[in-house]
C-alpha cells in the first residue's frame, strides 16, 4: 500500500482549484466540447489541479465570450444547476477581478504621485530628507 496525504483537508485554495475544475468541465459539456483528461483528473482530486491553471483557462474561456453568448451560456436556463453555479462563479470572479484592477491602479497611482513628487525635489532637499 502506497502513501498518501487522504488524512489532510484541502485547504481554501485547492477547494476553489477544486471548483474551477469542475465547472471547466461543466463550460465544456455545455459548449458540447470533449473535457480534457486533465481538467476531469483535477475536478475529482480533493486538491485540484496544479497552481490556478483551470481559474485562469475558466476566467479565459469566459472572458472570450460576447456578452450574448456568455449570457445564453450563463443564463439560459435557471433551473440547471450547473449554469447557475458558472454564473455565481463568474460573477464571483469579476467583482474579485475588478478589486485587484482598482487596488493595482491606486498603487500605479501612487508610485507616479511619489514620483513626480520627488521629481520637483532638489538634489539638496532630496539628501537632507534621505532619499
Amino acid at each position: 500500500m502506497g502513501c498518501d496525504s487522504s488524512y489532510l483537508e484541502p485547504n481554501r485554495i485547492e477547494v476553489e482549484r477544486v471548483r474551477a475544475a469542475k465547472l471547466l468541465c461543466d463550460y465544456f459539456r455545455l459548449q458540447e466540447m470533449i473535457v480534457p483528461l486533465d481538467v476531469l483528473s483535477a475536478a475529482e482530486s480533493p486538491y485540484g489541479g496544479p497552481g490556478d491553471v483551470h481559474i485562469v483557462e475558466l476566467c479565459k474561456r469566459l472572458s472570450e465570450l460576447n456578452d450574448f453568448e456568455r449570457d445564453v451560456l450563463l443564463y439560459t436556463d435557471a433551473r440547471d444547476k450547473s449554469r447557475r453555479a458558472l454564473a455565481e462563479w463568474w460573477e464571483e470572479h469579476e467583482a474579485a477581478d475588478k478589486d485587484r484592477f482598482a487596488r493595482d491602479a491606486k498603487v500605479v497611482s501612487d508610485e507616479l504621485l511619489r514620483r513626480e513628487g520627488l521629481a520637483k525635489l532638489t538634489a539638496e532637499e532630496r539628501k537632507a530628507l534621505g532619499l
